[in-house]
């Protein structure tokens, strides 16, 4: 089997423009199909009970 060569970064960045990509949006990847960890739950304010 014939591995085709990396592509340039110019190929990459035509190719990019091509699937409608146009701008970056963070530094690193951001894996949007992946489950998201749950937030903390909110801590709890103490209850106060009311005077007799």
């Amino acid at each position: 089997m014939i591995l085709e060569p990396a592509p340039t970064v110019r190929e990459l960045l035509a190719f990019y423009l091509e699937a409608g990509v146009d701008c970056a949006l963070a530094e690193e990847p951001i894996d949007r199909l992946a489950e998201a960890d749950a937030p903390p739950p909110a801590p709890r304010a103490p209850q106060v009970e009311a005077p007799p």
